[in-house]
């Protein structure tokens, strides 16, 4: 519906002044309501700390800003050591991490600066949101409830509540106004920079942008014949791999590809299931009116429910797709059509799910393999999922006119805004939390008097296999000590696997690291116990049992006393 729509979009005829005024009040005005001011306190990191995404968003950045310069730029050697890693991996948004990293030494200690990332994705949902009205009307009022429409849009501010870097859904606007903007030279370096910017911001945005790139190729290459494609296809292309590889996305290994393509999939009935909640068992209500619906496990990362007001408004838009059908005629709207289509089949994936039953589609495992690459295929649904609205409310406009179309879309507008009521006000209690520190069981200032004889924190389980790991990577970072307790979107599992099953030896045959402290959960701390030599030594505190390796022989006292299991 969307894509047919939309197609008679004409040449941007809007104020830009004015809509990023009204963009900026929408924005900012939603996230005072939604996140509230106390996240805009760059000290304030312990908002961060209540997920384990979210916490490796901070702690990434953290690691990164005080490591070494690399080349290229975005590697991150401190946070994951032998398993290495790079500032993209721990989605830290490397578009800011990058420049931030260069005026380092002018900030505070303790900087997170996603809050005014937030805000600032806040400002720019709203603004595209104007600008793809501007393609069709002057009218303020229809320009003001598709800025409100989009911005209180559940997927994007669900994503609150885990993935920062996820947030920036304008991106997804950017792309869908770029391709039925006025064509002209400009349009490929918009193109090119926006783009190479999703790249920066997260990938999964450059990979759902790329179907929408080609199709407005298509469509301008049928309105101009001159347009430079090649040149602009060249661009993209080079800057795309450029930026890939300076935020350290190569060299990507095959075992860090993982898998789960068809179990985050999107569920048939993910526009009309206010059900937020991630386990079965969770009941993040997202509706004041409609009830929540079963659902399969995985489907959250499909969590796409429209709101009562995008219900509403394609509800209307329904019957205007065949009344208004001349409106769109011959306005090259083929090539995003068939990019929706198969963004939608991508998000559905051939595992089907309708409420909490399955359907499985049999094809070869190599297409499940590849496409695993960007297993989270229930994202996908995103661009799609904004072009309905959009598409409603211009068939809307074109069939009532600017003085009932206005009136009409803010009403919804409204509905929109107390329909999804429940979710955003869970989220603004939930991000209430401030400090500048992050309480742990190894808060010993004993431990960190230990930890400054040694060059490295270690844990055994590594990474994310102790169920832990975040107080010894925070223990690592206040201590200013790499880690490979370590939390990363593309870990390399061959080389974790191949490290785990040579790990009994390591510690049979004394060969464990000897300038690391180590972490050890009570089965590994007997191993390490049963084959420590006469000046090493274990501590426990907290929750681990810590390893000193030739403690003993360097003649530091401690009040430590001696722990094993």
């Amino acid at each position: 519906m969307t894509a047919l729509a939309v197609t008679a979009m004409s040449p941007p005829i809007s104020d830009r002044r004015t809509d990023l005024l009204v963009a900026g009040f929408v924005g900012f005005a939603a996230f005072l309501a939604i996140v509230g001011p106390a996240v805009l306190d760059v000290g304030n990191m312990l908002w961060l700390t209540q997920n384990i995404d979210s916490f490796t968003h901070y702690v990434g950045w953290a690691f990164y800003r005080h490591s070494a310069w690399t080349w290229p730029l975005g590697f991150s050697p401190d946070y994951g050591l032998q398993f290495s890693s790079a500032i993209i991996f721990s989605d830290s948004v490397p578009l800011l991490a990058i420049p931030l990293k260069l005026v380092s030494p002018l900030l505070p200690a303790v900087f997170q600066y996603t809050g005014w990332w937030v805000l600032a994705c806040f400002v720019l949902q709203a603004y595209f949101a104007e600008r793809i009205a501007g393609l069709f009307t002057r009218d303020a009022v229809i320009k003001l409830a598709l800025a409100i429409l989009l911005t209180f849009a559940p997927p994007m501010l669900w994503r609150l509540s885990v993935h920062y870097s996820l947030v920036a859904h304008w991106t997804l606007l950017a792309g869908i106004y770029l391709y039925w903007a006025h064509n002209s030279m400009r349009r490929g370096v918009a193109w090119t920079l926006l783009l190479g910017a999703s790249v920066l911001v997260h990938t999964y945005f450059f990979a759902m942008l790329l179907p929408i790139w080609l199709a407005s190729i298509v469509r301008r290459r049928l309105l101009d014949r001159s347009s430079p494609w090649i040149v602009e296809f060249v661009a993209v292309v080079a800057v795309a791999l450029a930026a890939l590889w300076i935020v350290g996305f190569f060299p990507l290994r095959s075992s860090m590809l993982s898998t789960g393509y068809g179990y985050f999939r999107l569920n048939l009935l993910g526009l009309v299931n206010p059900q937020g909640g991630i386990l079965l068992t969770d009941d993040w209500a997202w509706s004041s009116i409609l009830p929540v619906l079963p659902h399969a496990f995985g489907d959250y990362e499909g969590f796409t429910y429209a709101g009562l007001g995008g219900l509403g408004a394609m509800a209307l838009a329904l019957p205007l797709l065949f009344t208004e059908r001349r409106a769109y005629r011959g306005k090259i709207a083929w090539p995003l059509i068939i990019a929706a289509l198969l963004l939608t089949l991508f998000a559905l994936t051939p595992n089907l799910a309708l409420a909490n039953r399955g359907l499985e589609i049999p094809v070869p495992q190599f297409i499940f393999d590849l496409a695993s690459s960007m297993r989270s295929s229930g994202r996908f649904f995103w661009p799609v999922y904004y072009m309905l609205p959009i598409g409603a409310a211009w068939l809307i406009y074109k069939a009532m006119g600017e003085k009932v179309a206005g009136p009409v879309l803010l009403l919804l507008a409204a509905l929109q805004v107390y329909d999804t009521s429940p979710g955003w006000l869970w989220l603004r209690s939930y991000l209430a939390v401030s400090g500048s520190s992050f309480a742990t069981t190894i808060d010993d200032p004993r431990l960190g008097e230990v930890s400054k004889h040694y060059q490295a924190v270690r844990a055994i389980p590594p990474m994310t296999m102790m169920s832990t790991w975040e107080q010894v990577a925070y223990f690592a970072l206040r201590h200013d000590l790499p880690t490979d307790a370590a939390y990363l979107a593309r870990p390399d599992e061959t080389g974790l696997t191949a490290y785990m099953g040579g790990i009994d030896d390591a510690i049979t045959n004394h060969k464990l690291v000897p300038n690391a402290l180590y972490f050890l959960d009570r089965d590994y701390a007997a191993q390490v116990s049963a084959a420590m030599g006469p000046t090493d030594a274990m501590f426990h505190v907290g929750d681990f049992y810590e390893f000193a390796p030739g403690w003993h022989a360097m003649n530091v006292p401690t009040t430590l006393p001696d722990g094993r299991p």
